[in-house]
């Protein structure tokens, strides 16, 4: 397997684990048995990086494929955490000002109506 491939398995391998919701459950089970597993499990660069290592030794890669294949999914994992974090912040903002706009226009029409 290439190494990009296993780049875009990691990543999706980690965002898996640690952002999705049919995963919660297990996910919380898991957390909740010590510190360790709950910081591990909370951080996509740390779990990309354990991620990316098993993948690399599954695929009986060379010690230095297998470091780039570790830290490269972690730095991938990290990067497309940032960038979803950064969205859904977005897109929060963008719904809250929109919801907040519309009350406002609400408000105006009633003042409006009353005067």
């Amino acid at each position: 397997m290439s190494i990009l491939l296993i780049f875009i398995a990691g990543v999706s391998i980690t965002n898996l684990l640690v952002n999705s919701v049919i995963l919660n459950w297990p996910r919380d089970w898991i957390t909740s048995k010590s510190e360790f597993l709950n910081n591990l499990f909370s951080c996509m660069m740390c779990l990309g990086f354990w991620v990316g290592l098993s993948l690399g030794i599954y695929n009986s890669l060379d010690f230095f494929n297998l470091v780039v294949v570790s830290t490269g999914t972690s730095l991938f994992s990290f990067t497309y955490g940032k960038i979803i974090d950064y969205l859904d912040a977005d897109i929060l903002f963008k719904q809250s000002y929109l919801i907040n706009n519309e009350e406002t226009v609400d408000n105006n029409e009633e003042i409006n109506k009353n005067s």
